[in-house]
């Protein structure tokens, strides 16, 4: 990963856990349900599969990814 988009994780991630907000005007910004570890990344009919990798922000575990293909961020909450 590029540290352009670590970066975009960390500042969405760690918006969401001081502010609850998932607004971000650079990234589109999806909140899973708790404890996923993947999801699909689709564009049109194609989709694709991202794994979902571990972070601690604020003292939480939260499992991000970012698709640079569709400039999302996904994220999920670990219980």
């Amino acid at each position: 990963m590029q540290m352009e988009e670590k970066q975009i994780l960390q500042r969405v991630l760690e918006r969401y856990i001081n502010t609850g907000s998932i607004a971000d005007d650079q990234v589109m910004v999806t909140c899973l349900p708790v404890d996923k570890t993947c999801c699909v990344d689709k564009i049109g009919e194609d989709g694709r599969i991202m794994m979902l990798d571990e972070y601690s922000v604020g003292g939480k575990i939260i499992r991000a990814t970012y698709s640079l293909r569709s400039k999302t961020v996904y994220f999920s909450l670990k219980s």
